[in-house]
């Protein structure tokens, strides 16, 4: 045969033979090369990742290390986070295994990691384990690569062995681990555990998973882009359609109804419309229209009712009947407009009308059901094809005596939340800049609970809204409450929600604030239930020594006043007298005595025996005394759990005895009520709490406690001042007077239940935005020289509202006295108008009152930053020229529109603000007189403590203390000096009694 060279292919085959060759011994060497320099105690390992030979160190994922992070935890001592349990034992160093650790998942929750795309793979064991209380749980973990679903355990149970997974996690840069629950399954919690990452040390093109999950967002993008489209279209030709009826069915101001051309019955004010279909294959279903902008709003929305034999029945599959449009008046809305619609099964056993009301003025609507028989939940809401449309990456609000929140991503999964009673949910986007709010206006035994959850590709969230009937004189009805549906053209939470606000105040007005109520004093974070008479007479002698001139004062008398601690004979309201030989009596009668008023400890509805030290709640000798007044809620070795029965006329009869004695025979002057709602530390194995953490005997109390307790206080002594804390639901707010937000840490930021400043600020911020409560800051504790505190005093000072020093008052150095009394003077909770900055979780916020304006900056981030301050946006006059006094650095400068200002990592700042002559800032209890000069003030305060105010002035010609000249010196004990670039006059002096400083320009 004759020879013949290789051919063109032939000899690239065997180049690229030879390539291969060559790189797999370069991978080879770089492999030993690795593992020789890193040592293998470094735990460097060659795994096969999507088809590619990876060289990598296996790193334990820090689990703490979430960039953000939630949890369906809802009961006392539970977190907003997930659980994190850590391995304590030592590391085996030979080896370099690290410390396990387990990050713990109770549905709905998420945890989210920057991974940066440097990792090839996830390692770890899943498992779930039922709730205390509870035999099984079951959970679905789905884990998520920049938004793309890498994996997707299924339905788990905590009767299943650990699966192990290992999910290709290359290119990824966050990575996602969802839990969701499993329907018709109690939820248990799901433990991520060891999980280790593999870091990329030598690896080909190791980015295959994160290029697909950047390739899905792009794709599901369109697809959204492709929703909206369709959506924007259909909303702009039905608000045609609605505005050409209008047009010739009534005045244009006026509320209408009837039905259009297409046979869709329609209900409309000039802001918004209600279509309902009543036949063909949208029967029972809802469209929702913003009529201003064009917009729809709500589609295919389907009411229904859960019946008492666990049927649920929609109206779409019920017959419609002949619709009746009446004229109404509701006591706050005013005259409008109601549509009546009956829905009736074909069999004639159930019927269902459903009632839509609108008014004139009100860009809102009413929705309402009755059945014609006994309903376990009404589904006001429900949408499982379309859903409520406020754009994309939407996200919502609510409260549950604490905030919840969160993102509605289009996984398809459900988020799940019960909402106080009374509270709206506030879902929103921020690109499209709309939003819609929600809100159960009624009474029912126990609150609502929403589900949204958002289908891949979509930009509608599909809501669910179930709620017990409604309850009238505390009896259960056939009807549902009433569902406030309002589109807003805004995300602005401040101005989306006002009309919300105004109606909720109007329907449940807060009371007016006792005059005398000003400064509080309280004796839990100094002495727990380790308090006695001369401990806080102690107090007492203090404030009136020191602080009586800033203000009225009142002492909170915390727990521990009372037997308790599992003692013979415990309950609350029998005086401990070994701790209070004089009585509560002779105790109020000192504080009187000495300028003070005196509050007490009231809790309801938890009960037990546990003997511990320090469980004010062990109270046996009341269960013993009366077992047929309470409800047994478990047991557990030597503890017995019990809610007191409300209901039973004898214990409401022992309340109004006690009661009297708190205000008559003791002379308190009002009362901290706590733990409503709550059974902290209770064995519960006869009453398990839902999976909110609900249980429901104790829950469903809390509004007739709070009712019970206001109108027994109102008849015994209505100058008195009630706090309601824990449980606060906002149809409580004409019972109480300020609304206190969990427990408290002295730290900058400090999650549930014991909140840090953050966690405070961000409340009252909700207090204000969404719920309409007087804010109570919950109290600053730990050290009297912690900087903390003077930031938490002057962010109730910005945000108007009230702060409790639970210090130990008698251990405070004079200087520290001194800047403690330069806030406390200038306190006037709930004084003056308080304006936010942008948003739900603002940086700014400021309180205007008297002229002064006290700003409030905060740095929530952990690195120095500018933060700009547009005073236009909190309520003053941009064109004006403002002295700006800033507390911390005590330098003042002028700003018009606003300013910026610089913060440290983690820090607040207040800023005190005005803009005529007057006052900024003293360490003397102060009040502006009139007359002669440009400012005349009487000022006052203990000998102990050096006389400094910081007044904005005019330039000064002189200055005089009780008819003195002071000398114009800049150092000095006493004299003054003046800054003519900001009209800062700093005046010092010393305090003898009350003075008049006199400022001549």
């Amino acid at each position: 045969m004759a020879y013949s060279p290789p051919s063109r292919s032939s000899r690239s085959w065997r180049r690229a033979v030879l390539w291969r060759v060559l790189g797999g011994l370069g991978v080879l060497v770089g492999v030993a090369v690795v593992l020789v320099v890193l040592g293998w105690n470094a735990r460097v390992h060659v795994e096969v990742a999507e088809d590619q030979v990876v060289v990598g160190q296996w790193q334990p994922l820090e689990v703490r290390a979430w960039t953000e992070a939630t949890s369906g935890f809802r009961a006392p001592g539970q977190t907003d986070l997930p659980l994190v349990i850590t391995d304590e034992e030592e590391p085996d160093l030979l080896s370099g295994a690290p410390t396990s650790s387990r990050l713990g998942l109770y549905p709905p929750a998420e945890a989210t990691y920057r991974l940066d795309g440097a990792y090839a793979q996830l390692h770890a064991s899943v498992r779930v384990v039922p709730r205390p209380w509870h035999e099984q749980g079951a959970a679905r973990l789905v884990i998520y690569g920049d938004g793309a679903p890498l994996y997707d355990s299924g339905p788990l149970d905590s009767t299943q062995a650990a699966p192990t997974i290992r999910v290709p996690i290359g290119g990824v840069g966050e990575l996602r681990f969802a839990v969701a629950a499993v329907e018709d399954q109690e939820p248990g919690i799901l433990y991520v555990e060891d999980p280790q990452v593999l870091r990329t040390l030598i690896a080909g093109n190791n980015a295959r998973v994160g290029s697909v999950g950047r390739l899905l967002a792009l794709r599901q993008e369109h697809q959204r882009q492709a929703v909206q489209s369709t959506l924007r279209r259909e909303g702009a030709e039905l608000t045609r359609l609605v505005r050409r009826w209008r047009a010739g069915a009534g005045p244009a101001d006026a509320v209408l109804s009837g039905q259009l051309p297409s046979g869709a019955l329609v209900l409309s004010n000039p802001e918004i419309a209600l279509l309902l279909e009543t036949d063909g294959p949208g029967r029972g279903t809802l469209r929702l229209l913003e009529l201003g902008h064009g917009r729809l709003a709500g589609d295919g929305l389907r009411p229904a009712v859960l019946l008492t034999d666990g049927t649920t029945r929609a109206l779409a599959d019920l017959q419609a009947g002949q619709a009746v449009q009446t004229s109404i008046q509701d006591p706050v809305l005013g005259p409008g407009r109601a549509l009546r619609v009956p829905f009736a099964a074909p069999d004639g056993e159930l019927s269902v009308t459903l009632e839509l009301a609108a008014f004139p003025d009100a860009g809102a609507a009413l929705l309402r059901l009755e059945a014609d028989r006994p309903v376990r939940q009404f589904v006001l809401l429900d949408s499982p094809e379309a859903g409520l449309v406020v754009g994309d990456e939407p996200q919502y609000v609510t409260d549950f005596s604490r905030p919840r929140e969160g993102a509605v991503r289009d996984d398809g999964l459900v988020r799940s939340e019960v909402v106080g009673l009374g509270a709206p949910l506030f879902l929103w986007s921020e690109p499209a800049d709309a939003g819609m709010v929600l809100a159960v206006l009624d009474e029912t035994d126990l609150p609502p609970r929403y589900d949204l959850r958002r289908q891949p590709g979509d930009v509608r969230v599909q809501v669910t809204v179930s709620t017990p009937p409604a309850l009238e004189g505390g009896i259960t009805t056939t009807r549902s409450p009433r569902l406030y549906l309002q589109p807003t053209d805004t995300a602005d939470p401040r101005s989306a929600l006002a009309a919300f606000r105004a109606l909720s105040v109007a329907e449940h007005p807060p009371p007016p604030m006792p005059s005398w109520v000003r400064h509080q004093w309280g004796s839990w974070y100094v002495y727990g239930t380790a308090i006695d008479e001369s401990k806080i007479r102690e107090q007492i002698d203090y404030i009136a020594d020191y602080l009586g001139d800033v203000g009225p004062w009142h002492i909170l008398l915390d727990a521990g006043w009372f037997i308790a601690e599992g003692r013979p004979g415990a309950e609350l309201g029998r005086v401990d007298t070994e701790k209070f030989p004089s009585g509560i009596r002779a105790l109020v009668d000192y504080a009187h005595a000495r300028g003070l008023r005196v509050i007490l400890y009231y809790s309801a509805p938890y009960v037990d025996t546990k003997p511990v030290v320090s469980e004010w709640l062990a109270l046996p000798g009341f269960i013993e005394q009366h077992p047929e007044w309470l409800i047994p809620l478990g047991m557990a070795g030597d503890q017995a759990s019990y809610a007191y029965n409300f209901a039973h006329p004898g214990l409401r009869q022992y309340m109004r005895d006690l009661l009297r004695r708190y205000y008559l025979e003791w002379n308190a002057d009002g009362l901290l009520i706590d733990m409503l709602g709550h059974t902290e530390g209770a064995a519960l194995n006869l009453a398990p709490p839902d999976r909110f953490g609900i249980v429901a005997p104790v829950l469903r109390q809390t509004l007739d406690i709070y009712r019970f307790l206001w109108e027994e206080t109102q008849r015994l002594r209505p100058d008195a001042f009630v706090e309601g804390a824990w449980d606060t639901p906002l149809l409580a707010r004409s019972y109480a007077h300020t609304w206190r937000y969990a427990d408290d840490a002295s730290e900058f930021r400090s999650p549930y239940p014991f909140g840090g400043l953050v966690e405070h600020i961000d409340y009252a911020v909700l207090q204000h935005l969404l719920l309409a409560q007087r804010p109570h800051m919950g109290a600053v504790i730990g050290q009297p020289d912690a900087r903390v505190n003077l930031w938490w005093l002057g962010a109730g000072l910005a945000l108007g509202s009230q702060v409790v020093l639970s210090l130990p008052l008698t251990s405070i150095a004079p200087e520290d006295l001194a800047e403690y009394r330069a806030y406390l003077t200038q306190m006037r909770p709930f004084a003056g108008e308080t304006r936010l900055g942008e948003g739900l979780h603002p940086e700014t916020f400021a309180t205007t009152r008297d002229g002064t304006s006290f700003v409030g900056v905060l740095n929530r981030e952990r690195a120095t930053r500018e933060i700009p301050v547009d005073l236009g946006e909190l309520g003053l006059d941009e064109h004006a020229v403002y002295a700006v006094y800033d507390v911390e650095q005590r330098k003042a400068f002028p700003a018009r529109a606003g300013f910026v200002a610089r913060l440290a990592p983690e820090s607040f700042r207040l800023f005190v603000l005005r803009r005529e002559p007057g006052v900024l800032w003293t360490t003397s209890s102060f009040r502006v007189l009139p007359g002669r000069g440009c400012l005349r003030v009487r000022v006052s305060g203990p000998a102990v403590v050096p006389g400094v105010l910081h007044a904005y002035t005019p330039a000064p010609r002189a200055v005089y203390l009780d008819g003195r000249a002071l000398p114009e010196v800049a150092a000095a004990v006493e004299g003054w000096q003046y800054d003519p670039a900001s009209g800062l006059l700093t005046v010092h002096y010393l305090h003898r009694g009350t003075e008049e400083l006199r400022v001549e320009c």
